[in-house]
């Protein structure tokens, strides 16, 4: 029985913590000159005010207004647009690279069966002029 009363007394004192706290940025705010209430993450599960968000802000404290999570949402974008044309370009480039390693190849294997060929032609000139010269002498 006594710790259900420690543990409201837990709770309690949490949403007086809570509570208190959003007061302090509300007059905190009101001084400053700006009326923005603070975001419900930022400062416990209360209730955002109208116009603002339920994402957690900056750290700062006050909430942003569905504008600036308009404008911030849009730069998402962008910067996610931005690094897919990034990686596009860059398999792009990866795939020139890769043809070109495999042009030079063929081209090499090309290269080695023309050298094979040749001295396989050479050979051959070589065994006709040989057997060339012997057959007369053998008569």
């Amino acid at each position: 029985m006594h710790s259900l009363i420690d543990e409201s007394d837990d709770k309690r004192d949490h949403m007086r913590n809570e509570v208190q706290i959003y007061y302090d940025l509300f007059f905190e705010n009101l001084k400053d000159g700006d009326l923005k209430l603070p975001c419900a993450p930022c400062y416990g599960n209360l209730k955002p005010s109208r116009g603002h968000s339920r994402k957690q802000g900056d750290g700062c404290g006050r909430g942003k207004t569905e504008e600036e999570e308009e404008e911030e949402e849009e730069e998402e974008e962008e910067e996610e647009e931005e690094e897919q044309e990034q990686e596009q370009e860059q398999e792009e480039q990866e795939q020139e690279e890769q043809e070109q390693e495999e042009q030079e190849q063929e081209e090499e294997e090309q290269e080695r069966e023309e050298e094979e060929q040749e001295e396989q032609e050479q050979k051959e000139n070589e065994e006709k002029e040989i057997t060339q010269w012997r057959h007369p002498m053998q008569f």
